[in-house]
């Protein structure tokens, strides 16, 4: 990290290292038990996200396996909405790294787009060999190994679970979106080739769930990121018109917001592939849509049971949505010790 940053850390970086590096390397070695060189980032604020937040950083120094001591960084990018003592304290003890550092380009009507701007921020500042953005809404049940790229792999994501705005090609109702974001980022439309969708099988112009992607660092995609979340909310481009709220996993979004819903992964999309080629799939153990169980095939429930590695609950860790959560049935294929600590800390307070 470099001495000139002007962060507030809740835990030294010294004591951070001696921690996770007792050999003194912050490098991962050529020994595949060591650490791999990856920083995990998140936002964390008053409120849920900071529920969520803490779930997740124990998740991951719990059960991630190599990257159990991978630093993780919890920014705070807005005021007035300051976490918990309580919370500080819970990270200081779990070596999570706090940034409050507040942004003055994040906004209050579409907090998701918030994202882009902090990843930007560490991607400029931060030397690790790969950063991961992950959702608050999530937690890991095992070493999550496909976030260590490859030589020649820049970037891992998941595709979005169903289309939604996603688009089909020139036919489909929403690729005047696409082509309007294309000509304001200029980017080239066919720039941006095809994938499937995990949920309902449908071929789409490439689109992933922000739930969980891994970049390389030096390849500066979300410092573009950035740059084309800028130009879409100032234009006010939103894939969604006349639609009044819309739920998220960290809470329901009005009017504007849930217009804009989703312009962070549309304009990542457009950010990944104006930069680079090498894209990689993650298996479908990975961002699991734990909301969307039900329209799951049995061969897609079958296919994951043995493989699941991170889970993406959305708002289903809350006291309304517990009782009937799938994620507690013997049948989902949880192991019974990491089924009874879920249990032991949710539900979480809205």
């Amino acid at each position: 990290m470099q001495k000139s940053i002007c962060w507030k850390i809740t835990y030294p970086i010294r004591v951070l290292r001696d921690l996770f590096f007792p050999s003194g390397k912050t490098r991962c070695s050529e020994n595949t038990n060591s650490a791999p060189d990856l920083a995990f980032v998140s936002i964390i604020e008053k409120g849920i996200l900071e529920e969520q937040g803490l779930l997740l950083y124990r998740s991951i120094r719990k059960f991630g396996g190599r990257f159990s001591s991978c630093p993780i960084y919890a920014y705070s990018p807005r005021p007035n909405l300051e976490i918990s003592n309580e919370a500080r304290q819970i990270m200081k003890e779990l070596g999570v790294i706090h940034v409050e550092k507040h942004l003055s380009q994040c906004i209050d009507y579409y907090p998701q787009a918030n994202r882009a701007f902090v990843m930007a921020d560490l991607e400029r500042r931060l030397d690790n060999k790969f950063l991961v953005i992950v959702d608050n809404d999530t937690v890991f049940v095992d070493e999550p190994a496909q976030l260590e790229l490859k030589d020649g792999v820049d970037v891992a994501a998941c595709p979005v679970d169903v289309k939604g705005i996603c688009t089909t090609g020139l036919d489909d109702e929403s690729d005047w979106y696409w082509q309007e974001l294309c000509t304001l980022c200029n980017v080239d439309y066919n720039l941006i080739p095809f994938h499937e969708t995990s949920v309902d099988r449908t071929r789409i112009k490439a689109c992933y769930n922000g739930g969980l992607i891994v970049f390389r660092r030096n390849k500066g995609i979300c410092n573009l990121w950035e740059k084309f979340m800028v130009l879409a909310l100032g234009k006010n481009l939103f894939p969604r018109k006349n639609i009044s709220s819309i739920k998220t996993g960290t809470g329901v979004l009005d009017s504007k917001g849930a217009q804009a819903f989703n312009t962070a992964q549309t304009t990542l999309a457009l950010a990944i592939w104006f930069s680079t080629q090498e894209v990689k799939l993650l298996e479908l153990g990975y961002n699991y849509p734990l909301h969307l169980y039900n329209s799951l095939t049995q061969e897609y429930i079958d296919m994951v049971k043995e493989r699941l590695v991170h889970i993406h609950y959305h708002w289903l860790f809350e006291a309304n949505y517990l009782e009937n959560n799938v994620l507690f049935d013997h049948d989902f294929g949880l192991k019974p010790e990491i089924t009874s600590w879920l249990r032991s800390i949710t539900p979480l307070r809205a």
